[in-house]
């Protein structure tokens, strides 16, 4: 049988068991093209592998074309249209998984420091004091940024410090490396023109415009800011 119209069979197959089985269906027609139109007995190791490696370095991607093409020649080696399967022996090991930066103190100083040019910008309708602040939150806390701009001012009690019960980002899971939340709030306190009401549903970090990093050019080098 010619390798595409099994693909096709095979893709079928899984999809009336109720599978999405939307990425393997997409590798296999990849994988298809890359073969040409040819019989399946003729696919051989080499060419198998040269699909796998591509032409980059080794990615995830490839255990992921790895095991769609492996239920694949499982599904003919059982239905007896080969006796064996072209993939490789040999699996090489995965990639590392992403490794996040963490800034130093230094860096973030320097971080802290470019926000003053903002006020001087007229695209950006942020004020620095609140760019500052939502640095030193996500800095201190580790939310995502999703998270942060979500929060409400219910989320927030100053005078104990951080606390969002929502997000369970509590004060004894905060590393000693991280400014303290205390600062944050500090910065909050002093960096809002009026007294946030308890229990109110209005945003921290209000969405004015859209998020732009300042001009690196334009940072100084005199760290003179002290978390």
């Amino acid at each position: 049988m010619k390798l595409l119209q099994l693909a096709t069979d095979y893709i079928t197959f899984k999809q009336s068991m109720g599978m999405r089985f939307r990425t393997e269906s997409v590798i296999l027609n990849a994988f298809c093209r890359a073969m040409g139109d040819i019989h399946i007995v003729k696919v051989t190791p080499s060419l198998v592998q040269s699909y796998l490696n591509g032409t980059g370095p080794i990615t995830t991607f490839w255990h992921r074309k790895f095991e769609a093409l492996n239920g694949f020649y499982r599904f003919a080696i059982s239905r007896g249209y080969i006796s064996s399967s072209p993939l490789p022996m040999i699996i090489p090991k995965r990639p590392a998984l992403f490794q996040p930066y963490i800034y130093t103190h230094d860096q973030f100083r320097q971080l802290i420091e470019m926000t003053d040019i903002l006020s001087n910008s007229r695209r950006c309708q942020v004020q620095p004091a609140t760019f500052r602040t939502l640095l030193l939150l996500l800095y201190g806390t580790g939310l995502r940024i999703s998270e942060a701009l979500s929060f409400t001012l219910a989320d927030v009690d100053l005078p104990a410090s951080l606390h969002c019960s929502q997000y369970q980002v509590l004060q004894d899971q905060m590393g000693t490396n991280r400014p303290s939340t205390d600062r944050c709030a500090c910065h909050l306190r002093k960096d809002t023109a009026t007294t946030p009401t308890p229990g109110t549903k209005e945003l921290c970090f209000p969405r004015y415009a859209p998020w732009k990093w300042p001009d690196t050019k334009h940072c100084r080098t005199n760290f003179s800011y002290a978390l």
